[in-house]
């Protein structure tokens, strides 16, 4: 998306950063290693929801391709080293 801003990685999830308008920081979406949603934030009116599995993503309902999180976060230049197996 030409609206990636930018990611974080952590030992259980990784995240992407996405800007709307302004707002360099307004949407994040984190992904396990299985492509579970494990946690999603919105910054768009400057006051954060967020919504979060991260004490037991498998709960979580959502899916995405994980191999498809790993070409964007290669896509900002993340290291092979700290992407999971898709």
């Amino acid at each position: 998306s030409k609206e990636l801003r930018g990611f974080r990685i952590f030992a259980n999830f990784d995240c992407l950063v996405y800007e709307r308008g302004r707002n360099d920081f307004a949407l994040e979406l984190c992904v396990d290693d299985h492509g579970r949603v494990v946690e999603a934030i919105d910054r768009r009116d400057g006051t954060p929801e967020v919504w979060s599995l991260r004490d037991d993503p498998s709960k979580s309902e959502v899916v995405v391709a994980r191999s498809e999180v790993n070409r964007l976060l290669r896509q900002m230049n993340v290291p092979e080293a700290y992407l999971p197996d898709a």
